[in-house]
């Protein structure tokens, strides 16, 4: 179970897990310049400097999602990282704030980090999909090489890992 996993006992209900975890993710959003990074490909923004119409978008789109990770490209292009019951879900925009499409994501549970659908091997989202298209990521990660995810969808939930090549070597009920 989740839950255990995470150490946290049967008393902490779902709604108060979801605040602590809004809670200590608060801090990836606070407000930064927008000077680029040393390489140059993005910026971190503050979540609540984004443009208004993004903003909109998203509430009117996707209430029931929590943005935790919004970037600006150094072409101006944005990519706001979102939580909730869509799972891990990434969403990009023009310069000017036009949605240009969204994006399933990988959070590691751990640091995290994100990883965003499509950087995944081309064999890992392949078999995702054939396999468990109605599949909501919960956690991804490098591991030895290749790639360890856990998702869930209408059968259960998975840990799944895949080697270098981005082929399943291990299939295991969470």
């Amino acid at each position: 179970m989740l839950f255990t996993r995470l150490g946290i006992g049967p008393a902490i209900s779902l709604p108060a897990l979801v605040c602590l975890v809004a809670l200590s993710l608060l801090g990836s959003c606070r407000k930064s310049d927008d000077s680029p990074k040393p390489s140059g490909n993005s910026s971190s923004v503050g979540c609540t400097d984004l443009p208004a119409s993004i903003s909109d978008w998203l509430r009117s789109n996707y209430p029931n999602q929590t943005t935790f990770k919004c970037e600006r490209k150094s072409d101006g292009r944005y990519n706001v990282y979102t939580d909730g019951p869509g799972g891990c879900v990434e969403f990009y925009f023009t310069a000017q704030g036009t949605f240009l499409k969204r994006e399933s994501c990988l959070r590691s549970v751990e640091d995290g980090s994100v990883t965003s659908f499509s950087d995944l091997p081309a064999a890992v989202q392949q078999w995702l999909n054939a396999n468990h298209p109605n599949a909501r990521i919960l956690e991804g990660k490098p591991k030895d090489g290749g790639w360890k995810i856990k998702i869930q969808d209408e059968t259960g939930c998975y840990e799944c890992t895949f080697d270098s090549r981005g082929e399943l070597i291990k299939k295991e009920r969470c």
